[in-house]
């Protein structure tokens, strides 16, 4: 296949296209290739295939003759090209183009041949030029071939690959770099903490949203700590030094679900699985500041332990009361919490006779109840 050279895309041909089909793909043989839905043009000179960025050339020379392989009812033509070897003779290699009719492409291409019109188009060097100028070489893309092409694909590809790991190495330093600067927004946060009414809520929040983003410094791994239950155990103490004021600003309860978010985007790149997570969150026991509850319904969530379910259910009959009826959506923009909790809350308060529900055209709303409050 080293008679199919790759051209700029910018080249063009010495003469004028004489015909052109769409939609041809290219054979090495009896094999397909990649090169999939370009367009083929013939010129007195050479055959182009065109694709996108992609430019091959066939010299009419280095053509041997030509078969047409008229195909079915819902087939395409095969237009099959022997080549010439380098003494002359043809040879047992052939390119294959597949076109929807080829019949009129193979007709000029064969006048083409018969005609040896690429004669007409060699340079023809003169006496005088000779005697008084060099002759300047002219310049001649390598014929790679097909083969060749897709080599040096892959060359392209295992050179990316080389390039991201020496950015992953690059980026590796840039987070031992970056302790440094977690110890000094730790500082800052204890400032902020001391100072509170000195600071806007705005403010606060944004330098919160800092923290967020340079998230933990040296995060457990089981590189670190193996896969025993230790990993398991130190990564649940991390996740409730991380996790701890987050569930406390929520109230006291937060899903899993939030929580896994969290503590993967505070450990950057480290990433832990949820398997890993859930593992981690049973071992925080009943002396720990976070617990994790599960609820009826089979939800996870990480529960602050000076919270109790009871005040849950006080909380939720108390916003009813407040704002009156409400859906499980609107009941979660009030308190700001997910969608997720805000269901089980009302359903925790329902189960124990706080709050009631009515279903109609409007939905599903949960309601004070009234049999209990004025019993």
């Amino acid at each position: 296949m080293e008679k199919l050279q790759k051209v700029n895309i910018n080249y063009t041909p010495p003469c004028g296209v004489i015909i052109e089909e769409t939609n041809v793909s290219i054979y090495s043989g009896d094999t397909k290739t990649r090169f999939e839905h370009g367009c083929l043009q013939l010129s007195e000179s050479e055959i182009i295939w065109i694709q996108h960025s992609d430019k091959f050339v066939l010299r009419l020379e280095e053509i041997g003759f030509t078969e047409l392989e008229k195909a079915g009812m819902f087939g395409k033509d095969k237009l099959l090209i022997h080549l010439k070897q380098q003494d002359g003779s043809t040879s047992q290699r052939y390119i294959k183009f597949s076109i929807r009719e080829g019949t009129q492409f193979s007709s000029a291409l064969n006048n083409c041949l018969e005609a040896e019109s690429w004669k007409r188009y060699r340079p023809q060097p003169s006496s005088a030029s000779q005697s008084t100028k060099p002759e300047v070489p002219r310049r001649i893309v390598p014929r790679s071939g097909i083969v060749g092409i897709e080599r040096a694909y892959e060359e392209q590809a295992a050179k990316t690959q080389s390039n991201i790991q020496m950015a992953f190495e690059d980026l590796k330093k840039l987070i031992q770099s970056a302790e440094e600067m977690v110890a000094l927004a730790k500082d800052v946060s204890r400032r902020i903490s001391e100072k509170k009414g000195n600071i806007s809520e705005d403010e606060t929040v944004l330098f919160k949203s800092y923290l967020l983003t340079l998230g933990i410094d040296d995060p457990v791994t089981r590189d670190t700590h193996g896969t025993s239950n230790n990993y398991y155990e130190k990564l649940g103490m991390e996740i409730e030094n991380a996790l701890f004021r987050p569930v406390e600003e929520a109230g006291g309860l937060l899903s899993l679900a939030e929580a896994y978010c969290r503590i993967n985007r505070a450990r950057g790149l480290v990433l832990v699985s949820p398997e890993d997570l859930l593992k981690a969150c049973k071992t925080l026991g009943p002396d720990r500041k976070l617990q994790l509850y599960l609820f009826p319904t089979g939800v996870y969530a990480l529960q602050s332990k000076d919270l109790e379910t009871g005040s849950l259910d006080n909380e939720t009959l108390t916003t009813l009361e407040k704002e009156g009826p409400q859906s499980v959506e609107s009941f979660a923009i009030i308190l700001r919490i997910s969608v997720i909790l805000a269901r089980e809350r009302l359903l925790s308060a329902e189960r124990i006779g706080k709050v009631c529900r009515d279903e109609s055209v409007e939905g599903l709303k949960f309601y004070p109840n009234l049999f209990l409050i004025n019993s």
